[in-house]
């Protein structure tokens, strides 16, 4: 290579590099904030999220869906008189925005948002849901639209641009849905006894006799009646059990005592008492409950302690005094003047009433003021009635008439023995003997009676 090819080449170089060098410098963005991650939906949410104090959510017309407020004792909807909300959903919500990155541009031209689900929310057609956080130094408040690959569609409400972020965000659309769906959770072995008494006056009882008893015993069935099957009480008994809540109106809103239905009474062992006052307004079924405690029903069913075991007692021998005293108490038992020490075989038990009072008093004060839509089966099980259990005892069949002889059987008649005084019956005269035919022997051949058996002549006729 030449020495001025290669210097031209030198000079090309060097001018390339110093036009780079010109353009760069005279666009650069400066140096970015402390702290500040340009990639995050919301930026500083992910370190100040215990900072949000209301949660905002709008849908299609602008309708509102929830709203959600931080308070004293946790979150609660505004629209649902303050009662608790789910607060795993709104955990959800607010970690999925906090760790919200911004992957791809989407389109910045509003007639292209339909595409995405991020239209304002004031059309009647708007798929996506408005979500505004306050109580951070710049509230925020973004469009949370359809499912993308990888990720979400959003868009900020101040802003026409729109994204692709890497959390999938699903907020729901309905204010129910942000409900704490949890409501008792009283599992069937702790229930001992279940009164549903009805408006009308007709009361279903079912009782268990000891924990141990696996179903439920139906007091008072009708004489006519039978159970359906043995267990068909005990699906009662799970009434109260992963018991959740589609709706909810404190009874400032929905008074229950001007209102009538079926109230049910549920016992536990341990003598928690819930009544259940269930009623129906505008077809929609409702029930209140009201929470106390039974020591007493807790002493009748306190389990026992074991006993350690104790050597067999001789057997006493019967002496005149032992058999004394043995008629002296059976004249006590059949007088019901048994002693007490007597009758009675087994120590009581105690019961640590005190966890069973707290229970009680927690569950009247977070329950009380509210009366709640259940799911609809339980709703029943709690409006039961003896008949929803019973079914018809079948029929006796009547008695058969004797059996036919089977063919081939002596049907000849056989006069039955004569009863007690009957006169026998009058057999049929024997054939007469022909003159010819020899006389039959009146004894067995070869058989001595002991009588003189030489032929005689006939007596003479007389003349």
């Amino acid at each position: 290579m030449s020495n001025r090819l290669l210097l031209i080449l030198v000079v090309v170089t060097a001018v390339a590099v110093a036009a780079a060098f010109w353009a760069t410098s005279g666009r650069s963005p400066g140096p970015a904030p402390a702290g500040t991650d340009r990639s995050a939906l919301i930026p500083e949410l992910d370190k100040a999220v215990n900072d949000v104090t209301t949660v905002t959510l709008i849908k299609a017309t602008a309708e509102p869906v929830a709203t959600l407020v931080r308070g004293e004792r946790g979150w609660s909807i505004a629209e649902k008189d303050n009662y608790p909300a789910n607060i795993g959903k709104v955990r959800e919500l607010l970690l999925g925005l906090a760790d919200a990155r911004l992957l791809e541009k989407k389109t910045a031209k509003p007639e292209l948002y339909g595409r995405l689900g991020v239209q304002d929310v004031n059309s009647e057609d708007a798929p996506g849901v408005q979500v505004s956080l306050e109580g951070l130094p710049q509230p925020a408040a973004v469009i949370i639209g359809d499912m993308g690959t990888g990720g979400t569609y959003v868009r900020h409400l101040d802003e026409d641009q729109s994204w692709l972020i890497n959390t999938r965000l699903t907020p729901a659309r309905e204010t129910e849905e942000w409900l704490d769906p949890d409501l008792l959770d009283i599992p069937a072995e702790r229930i001992q006894a279940i009164v549903i008494r009805q408006a009308d006056g007709q009361t279903l009882e079912l009782v268990k006799e000891s924990r141990g008893q696996s179903t439920f015993t139906v007091l008072d069935v009708p004489a006519d009646r039978k159970l359906k099957s043995e267990g068909v009480a005990d699906s009662t008994g799970a009434a109260l059990s992963a018991l959740g809540l589609d709706d909810v109106k404190a009874v400032t809103t929905l008074d229950p005592a001007q209102h009538t239905g079926a109230t049910a009474e549920f016992r536990t062992f341990e003598g928690l008492v819930i009544a259940a006052k269930t009623f129906s307004v505008d077809d929609t079924n409702y029930v209140h409950f009201a929470v106390s405690g039974d020591e007493e029903q807790a002493l009748r069913f306190a389990e026992t302690p074991d006993t350690p075991d104790t050597p067999d007692t001789p057997e006493t021998p019967d002496t005149p005094e032992t058999l004394e005293t043995s008629e002296t108490t059976a004249e006590k038992a059949e007088d019901g003047e048994s002693d007490e020490a007597t009758t009675r075989t087994e120590a009581p038990g105690t019961a640590d009433f005190d966890p069973t009072r707290q229970q009680a008093e927690a569950l009247n004060t977070r329950l009380q003021g509210w009366v709640f839509v259940i799911p609809a089966y339980k709703y029943d099980l709690m409006t039961e009635r003896m008949e929803d259990l019973l079914e018809p005892v079948a029929a006796a069949e009547p008695d058969d008439a004797p059996p036919a002889p089977e063919s081939g059987d002596d049907t000849s008649a056989v006069p039955p023995a004569p009863e007690s005084g009957d006169a026998a019956p009058v057999m049929p005269p024997a054939a007469e003997a022909s003159e010819d035919a020899p006389a039959a022997p009146t004894t067995a051949p070869g058989v001595d009676t002991g009588a003189d058996t030489t032929a005689k002549p006939p007596a003479e006729e007389p003349r």
